[in-house]
């Protein structure tokens, strides 16, 4: 009798043991995002290789999202169909240090806000060239004689308007709040 019990035991518990089928799914490119997510390489390095060729150039690896996947397929031991575990990629190089800074990876928050203040120091240089030539576009356009009026809408939207001419440069602001007027000499400006 005792025999029979331990056989039935082993056999309904060998009822319950069951593989883990892994989902298969294709490489993934996402133009949209510009994110690559390599699911069919068995190591990094083919996996790098994989999305080099997806962005024509170096892909950058988030393995913090590497590290979320193998965490998920642990917690999923008990489950019969499992998604696959993948390395996951950005094209650029800015992304991916801001998605790892965004995981609590602080060297790359670090780099990421340097090479982001480079960036806004470089634009900011560009305006101020771009600033510095209209206005002298408009020095000289104001020595000239009759007067010229431009009228621009800001982004707050107010009115600017510039009028210029025989020496003058006039500025004026409009916006619901009320408006501004000043005339400057052109020398002065």
């Amino acid at each position: 009798m005792k025999r029979i019990a331990l056989l039935l035991a082993a056999i309904a518990l060998s009822g319950c043991a069951h593989d883990q089928n892994v989902r298969q799914k294709n490489d993934r490119y996402d133009h949209y995002y510009d994110t690559i997510t390599i699911y069919n390489s068995p190591t990094l390095t083919d996996a790098q290789t994989k999305a080099n060729r997806y962005c024509n150039a170096v892909a950058y690896e988030i393995p913090e999202l590497r590290a979320m996947d193998l965490k998920r397929l642990q917690a999923e031991k008990g489950y019969n169909i499992v998604d696959p575990a993948a390395y996951h990629f950005k094209c650029s190089k800015m992304e991916a240090l801001r998605i790892r800074g965004s995981f609590g990876d602080a060297p790359s928050k670090a780099e990421y806000d340097r090479l982001s203040k480079i960036e806004s120091d470089k634009q900011a240089e560009k305006n101020l060239i771009e600033y510095e030539k209209e206005r002298e576009q408009l020095k000289r356009a104001a020595r000239a004689p009759g007067i010229s009026t431009v009228t621009k809408k800001n982004f707050d939207g107010s009115y600017s308007t510039t009028s210029y001419g025989n020496g003058i440069i006039c500025e004026s602001t409009v916006g619901e709040t009320g408006g501004s007027s000043s005339c400057t000499d052109v020398d002065d400006y």
